[in-house]
């Protein structure tokens, strides 16, 4: 029949810690950096500015350029659309919602349309650092967690020649 006002309530709290690496269910697995990242290599990119092409980083070979794939924002990263095996751009006109909701959806055809050795290239938020309204900073969130925070420079030389990748 229920309880009434003057019953006694009993709460018991249980605390679970599990190590980064356990294989086990998790509450919030949502808060793991790693939740929303694909399940080829995805980098944050932002394209680098160079005149002396020494030393800057990895040539990165043509075959891997076949299979590596950008998600672009606003354009930023449009000048790639050529040189590599596929190009999507989440929102041409820099529409934060509407690039929110393309993301993870992008990470999944991203999924099918390289194999296991390719590669994802995502725009750098960071690099649009005068954006601040709340969905832009969600959008944010969302590239640095399928990126698991990995993230690179790209230098090309726009008319011709290789494409190298320096990891930050």
């Amino acid at each position: 029949s229920g309880l009434s006002k003057n019953d006694a309530t009993v709460v018991r709290v249980v605390e679970r810690y599990l190590e980064e690496s356990s294989k086990a269910a998790q509450a919030s697995p949502g808060q793991l950096l790693i939740h929303y990242a694909p399940r080829i290599p995805a980098y944050m990119v932002s394209l680098g500015v160079c005149e002396d092409f020494r030393d800057i980083g990895q040539v990165v070979p043509s075959e891997k350029l076949k299979q590596t794939i950008v998600l672009d924002f606003a354009k930023q990263l449009k000048v790639l659309s050529d040189k590599v095996g596929f190009y999507r751009n989440l929102a041409p006109t820099g529409d934060s919602k509407r690039a929110a909701y393309a993301l993870f959806d992008a990470l999944r055809w991203a999924e099918d349309c390289v194999p296991e050795n390719g590669q994802v290239w995502i725009f750098d938020p960071k690099v649009m650092n005068d954006r601040d309204d709340e969905l832009f900073l969600a959008l944010q969130d969302r590239v640095v967690r399928a990126s698991s925070g990995r993230s690179a420079v790209v230098y090309f030389k726009p008319d011709s020649g290789p494409i190298f990748v320096s990891a930050r």
